[in-house]
């Protein structure tokens, strides 16, 4: 952890996981210290940056976990892949954090794509991830299942990267060929 004014390390390095990190995000609300990070001991831990010794809450996959992220309404849900074959959303009641929503998803992208990291709609209803298809999965939670493939003819490679744009119907979804692809719903 740097501290951009003073230039310097502003905490020693800290263990967060046995094995490999895959991902680390920050809550995006006024005030937020909490941080997400994924990997590929399996779990998925909930961290407050002030004290990273212990995590606040470690939720558990069967397989390795490659992306954790927080939705972008600012509440304290948090969406995970792994390898399990799962893409899970977890929250908190009564300080315990269970999942809320369970979506099947191969994510078996072998060793020569990168691993599928679902991301959150804007309206963080749902989510998108790269699909073994050539094509991007669209899901909601109230659904609980992939509902909309967004494909195209010119995607000659499996997307394994996902992106939204936070205010525009616009989804992007890298290859590891090199190619971005765009779709754009009409308003």
């Amino acid at each position: 952890m740097v501290d951009v004014r003073a230039k310097a390390l502003a905490l020693d390095a800290v263990e967060l996981h046995s094995r490999k990190v895959n991902s680390l995000h920050c809550r995006q609300a006024p005030g937020a210290t909490e941080m997400a990070s994924s990997s590929t001991d399996a779990s998925v831990c909930i961290w407050d940056l002030r004290k990273l010794g212990e995590p606040l809450a470690t939720c558990m996959h069967d397989k390795s976990a490659h992306g954790a992220y927080f939705a972008p309404d600012g509440s304290r849900r948090v969406m995970s892949t792994s390898y399990d074959n799962s893409v899970r959303v977890w929250g908190e009641a009564a300080a315990e954090w269970s999942i809320e929503a369970s979506i099947a998803h191969n994510n078996q992208t072998g060793r020569w794509i990168s691993p599928f990291r679902a991301v959150w709609s804007p309206d963080a209803a749902g989510g998108f991830i790269g699909d073994m298809k050539r094509a991007v999965d669209a899901f909601q939670l109230s659904h609980a299942r992939s509902f909309r493939k967004l494909e195209s003819e010119l995607m000659t490679a499996i997307p394994s990267r996902v992106a939204c744009h936070p205010a525009l119907p616009v989804v992007a979804a890298g290859t590891s060929s090199g190619r971005v692809h765009l779709w754009a719903a009409a308003v």
